[in-house]
């Protein structure tokens, strides 16, 4: 089997262009999103019409997917801590783009994104592995806190009671692959990254020891850039520091 993984579109259409390309010359057996299709990016509509438009793809829902079918949350999310003020200023550049994003998108493909789990199971040649956005809290409790620069004794302690032997996962955007009492694997942020690189993994399982190797896809960001402004995407001078390297600055 061989399995793509993706993770944190975040509405870049470019970006899924170009790992599609590549991996439609290359051949696969089932390409896995482990979350967040929409939000940030320009193209929510689009990226989630072809997404859904791929073969033997399979879809979980990130905290972005879950706003879209279950609308935003009354109050901030736990970790936007009230005397913190970037925290502050992040959510209220979320949730004004949220909005916007909602907007775009119609009943038919929100009510397909409904469909979508929070984690898939499998098993490849004896391998048990998972896919989900991140750690999941519990039953109606979404997810755990986001951990940066997370240590493989952090991922142990976030992943605990997971009966697995790889774990796929994304929501923290940059690239990280740690062994501890699981493999961790986070591709990183196809849609949003310092460079015009759209990035994922190819993970290999067969009768001997499975591999994944990292890649990533170079595409041209004009159109992201056009689309971002020519669109008035809310949010989007803010999040060209923080998701972009300012290089739309």
């Amino acid at each position: 089997m061989r399995i793509v993984v993706i993770t944190d579109l975040h509405a870049n259409l470019p970006a899924l262009e170009a790992v599609l390309d590549a991996v439609d010359r290359e051949g696969y057996d089932q390409i896995v999103h482990t979350g967040d299709v929409i939000g940030i990016g320009p193209y929510p509509a689009e990226c989630l019409e072809r997404l859904i438009g791929v073969p033997n793809v399979s879809l979980v829902r990130g905290n972005h997917d879950a706003w879209l079918v279950d609308g935003l949350p009354d109050t901030p999310p736990r970790w936007v801590r009230q005397g913190d003020p970037f925290e502050r200023t992040l959510w209220a550049n979320v949730e004004v783009n949220t909005h916007w994003t909602h907007a775009q998108i119609g009943p038919r493909l929100t009510s397909l994104a409904g469909e979508w789990p929070f984690q898939i199971r499998s098993e490849y040649g004896g391998v048990k592995v998972a896919f989900q956005h991140y750690a999941l809290a519990g039953a109606d409790e979404g997810l755990k806190l986001l951990v940066h620069d997370a240590t493989v004794d952090d991922l142990d302690r976030l992943f605990e009671g997971e009966d697995a032997d790889v774990i796929f996962y994304g929501h923290n955007h940059p690239r990280s692959d740690l062994t501890g009492r699981m493999r961790y694997v986070n591709p990183g942020s196809l849609g949003c990254y310092a460079q015009a690189l759209a990035r994922y993994c190819v993970a290999e399982f067969g009768d001997g020891p499975y591999t994944i190797e990292h890649r990533s896809m170079p595409y041209d960001d004009r159109e992201l850039f056009q689309a971002f402004e020519r669109r008035a995407v809310p949010g989007r001078a803010f999040f060209y520091g923080m998701f972009f390297g300012d290089r739309f600055g």
